[in-house]
C-alpha cells in the first residue's frame, strides 16, 4: 500500500471516529430537545439525518449510550434519555438470597428485591429505577444489564437430589446449576472456583461450569486459596523481576553505599516486628535526653535497591502491597529482598531512612528530621507479650537497651 493510500485509509478512519461521537451529539441533543418523555427509534434516527452510508455509525454511537447508562431502550421500539425518566446507572454490590444492593454512580445506594434483580450479579453495571420504599431508604428495581462484571465466582458444591449445584460465596444463595460435561471432575463438599456459561433471567436459571478444584470447603486452606485466586491475587513473580532481585541479594550490602549516610550501627537498635515475622522492615532507638527522650523510627531503605520503572518497580507498583492472610504472605517483593537485603535482620548492616524525634519528658514532641543511614539491628526478637533479646556490644549498649526496652514498654 502506498502512502497516498495509507493517507486516505487514515483520513477515513478519522472521519469514523468523529462520525461517532458526532451522532452521539445528536442523539442526546435530539432527545433532550423531544417535547415526550420517549422518542421512536424510526424518529431519532431521521432526525440525526442517518443516511445509507452512516448507519452503522450511528448505531455504534447508540450502543456506546446505552453502555454507558445515558439512554435506554423502552417498549415499542422506543429511546429516552436516563436522566429524564428517573433511571439511573450503577454497579451491583452485593447479593443475599431474597435481595441485593446496587450503588449509583452518584454514590447512592439502592436496596433491591431478589424479585427486582434481573438475574445480576456482583459487579454487573445496571440500569436501577426507584421504586416504592417500605423502609424509607432508597429502593430499586434493576430494568436492563448494561455490562456484565466478571463471569468468576467461588463457592461450594452442594448436592440435591442426586444433582450437583453450586452455593455462591458471595453471590446469591440460590443453588446455581452445574453444567457437568463442561466441568472438571469435583465431589461433595468441594471449595471450586467456576464460570458463568449461561445467564438467565432470573438467579437460578444461571448456568456454570467448574474450572478449578481448590480441595475440600472444610480446610481453611481451601477458603484461603479461593479467595486468592478470585481477587486475582498473584502469587508468583515474573523471570524478569527474579532476575533483578537475585542480582540485588547477590551484590550484598557494600560498604560504598555507606556514602552520605549516618552510621548507626553502634546504636542500641531494635526492630519490632513479631517473633514469626521473616520481613523485618521496621526498627526503633530510643535515648535519654537532657530534657527528655530520642525517638528514633528506622525503615528499610529498599528505594535503593528497587530503581524507578525497573521490572522490579512495575511489579511492586501493580501489587500495590504485600497480601497476609491465615498463616501466610504473599510479598510485594521477591523474598531474595523482603526477607534478605531490605530486611532488617539482626546483626547485619542494613541500608535505612531515620525519623528521628526529640520529646519532652510527657512524651511531646519538640523537633524532627530526617536522615538516610546505615544500621545494625541487636535484636533477633521482640514479641508483643515478653521479650527474648540477643545482644551483640558491650555492657553499656546491653543496659542502654534494657532502658529503651523497658521505656518502650510503658
Amino acid at each position: 500500500m502506498s502512502d497516498k493510500q495509507k493517507k486516505k485509509v487514515s483520513e477515513k478512519k478519522g472521519r469514523a471516529l468523529v462520525s461517532v461521537e458526532s451522532y452521539k451529539n445528536k442523539i442526546v441533543t435530539f432527545l433532550k430537545a423531544y417535547g415526550k418523555k420517549s422518542m421512536p427509534l424510526n424518529e431519532l434516527e431521521s432526525k440525526c439525518r442517518t443516511k445509507k452510508s452512516g448507519r452503522e455509525n450511528f448505531t455504534a454511537a447508540f450502543s456506546e449510550l446505552r453502555t454507558e447508562g445515558v439512554i435506554m431502550m423502552k417498549k415499542g421500539m422506543k429511546a429516552a434519555l436516563c436522566s429524564r425518566i428517573n433511571v439511573y446507572p450503577g454497579t451491583v454490590t452485593r447479593l443475599s438470597r431474597t435481595f441485593g444492593f446496587a450503588v449509583t454512580d452518584d454514590g447512592i445506594e439502592y436496596f433491591i428485591p431478589g424479585k427486582c434483580m434481573l438475574g445480576a450479579m456482583p459487579n454487573d453495571r445496571v440500569l436501577i429505577s426507584p421504586i416504592a420504599s417500605r423502609s424509607g431508604e432508597p429502593e430499586g428495581e434493576v430494568l436492563d444489564i448494561l455490562e456484565f462484571g466478571s463471569s468468576q465466582l467461588t463457592g461450594k458444591i452442594e448436592f440435591e437430589d442426586g444433582r450437583p449445584y453450586l452455593v455462591p460465596d458471595t453471590a446469591s444463595r440460590n443453588h446455581i446449576i452445574i453444567v457437568r460435561e463442561e466441568s472438571i471432575p469435583f465431589e461433595n463438599g468441594d471449595k471450586v472456583l467456576a464460570e458463568i456459561v449461561y445467564r438467565g433471567r432470573r438467579h437460578a436459571e444461571h448456568k456454570v461450569k467448574i474450572t478449578l478444584v481448590f480441595g475440600s470447603s472444610e480446610y481453611a486452606a481451601s477458603s484461603a486459596a479461593s479467595i486468592l485466586v478470585i481477587h486475582g491475587a498473584p502469587t508468583a513473580f515474573p523471570e524478569d523481576v527474579m532476575k533483578e532481585a537475585r542480582k540485588i541479594s547477590e551484590g550484598g550490602v557494600q560498604e560504598y553505599s555507606f556514602n552520605n549516610r549516618e552510621d548507626l550501627r553502634d546504636m542500641p537498635i531494635f526492630t519490632i516486628d513479631s517473633a514469626e515475622s521473616k520481613d523485618l522492615d521496621d526498627a526503633v532507638s530510643l535515648e535519654k535526653t537532657g530534657n527528655g527522650y530520642r525517638l528514633g523510627v528506622h525503615i528499610a531503605d529498599v528505594s535503593h535497591y528497587v530503581k524507578g520503572n525497573s521490572a522490579l518497580d512495575k511489579e511492586a507498583l501493580m501489587r500495590g502491597t504485600s497480601i497476609y492472610y491465615a498463616d501466610k504472605v504473599i510479598p510485594m517483593l521477591p523474598k531474595e529482598l523482603s526477607n534478605g537485603i531490605c530486611s532488617l535482620n539482626p546483626n547485619e548492616d542494613r541500608l535505612t531512612l531515620s525519623a528521628f524525634m526529640n520529646l519532652d519528658s510527657d512524651g511531646n514532641m519538640l523537633s524532627y528530621r530526617f536522615c538516610k543511614s546505615v544500621i545494625r539491628s541487636r535484636v533477633r526478637r521482640f514479641g508483643n507479650s515478653r521479650y527474648h533479646c540477643e545482644i551483640r556490644g558491650s555492657p553499656q549498649q546491653h543496659r542502654a537497651h534494657e532502658r529503651a526496652c523497658g521505656q518502650a514498654h510503658r
